[in-house]
């Protein structure tokens, strides 16, 4: 572990650090107690969902392409 003190950035003057803390602490408590946030944040998992459920079904219907294009090819060389 390194034994250097972790604080704030180096470049923020001393006396704007904890203002800068007491804004980000009131910022994080805005966030969750707006509902619109919550709405962008369950949207954006839904999103996420259906995204991961589309590229599924998608790499499912190349599989069954792949497996069909591979069935004629097999036909075409068996004549």
């Amino acid at each position: 572990m390194s034994s250097r003190r972790r604080s704030a950035h180096p470049a923020v003057p001393a006396e704007n650090r904890e203002a800068i803390a007491l804004n980000s602490a009131d910022s994080t408590l805005s966030l969750t107690d707006d509902p619109n946030a919550r709405t962008v944040q369950v949207s954006a998992r839904v999103t996420k969902a259906r995204r991961a459920a589309f590229k599924a079904k998608l790499a499912q219907l190349g599989t069954t392409m792949d497996a069909e294009f591979n069935k004629c090819i097999d036909e075409v060389l068996a004549r």
